[in-house]
């Protein structure tokens, strides 16, 4: 699995490994949207919010808080991210269980589509004038849940 994030949000995977071959990595990408991610953070009352989404389908993840303590488990976040949002498109756990086994370790990149970018500063609009983060919990399930099935759709009539 290829995660792509922002200039901004790189600092928040430093404890991920790279991959080899940038260029290889854009490629692969593009041909297996379904493993390829991007992600983005924003801040919220000094608490960064990380959003990910995934470049074939727009499904969101948001990670709340996410901080230099618990970074470091933002590998096992991000697959709790993805079990939620993909049993909750009512995907079984068996294709969970083999979309995480097909997709592997998590390698980073860096941010490649615009308009995958331009899809998350919109997630961002929205979820900033809809939600308030509930800095309780670090998967942020009820507003992964409205920009699911509230924006994804929407988007999805335009492409």
């Amino acid at each position: 699995m290829i995660i792509n994030p922002t200039k901004k949000s790189i600092s928040l995977f430093t404890n991920m490994k790279e991959v080899a071959d940038k260029e290889d990595s854009i490629a692969f990408s593009q041909a297996n949207p379904l493993f390829s991610w991007h992600a983005h953070y924003f801040n919220v009352k000094r608490k960064k919010i990380l959003l990910l989404i995934n470049d074939l389908t727009c499904t969101p993840i948001l990670l709340a808080d996410i901080n230099a303590k618990n970074r470091q488990y933002l590998p096992e976040y991000i697959e709790e991210g993805i079990r939620f949002i993909f049993a909750y498109s009512d995907i079984s756990e068996e294709q969970i269980n083999q979309y995480l086994a097909l997709a592997g370790s998590i390698e980073i990149n860096s941010a490649h589509n615009r308009s995958r970018i331009s899809i998350m500063n919109q997630f961002i609009g929205y979820y900033n004038h809809h939600f308030y983060p509930d800095f309780s919990t670090i998967l942020q399930k009820e507003s992964m849940v409205f920009l699911a099935d509230d924006i994804v759709s929407a988007l999805k009539e335009y492409t």
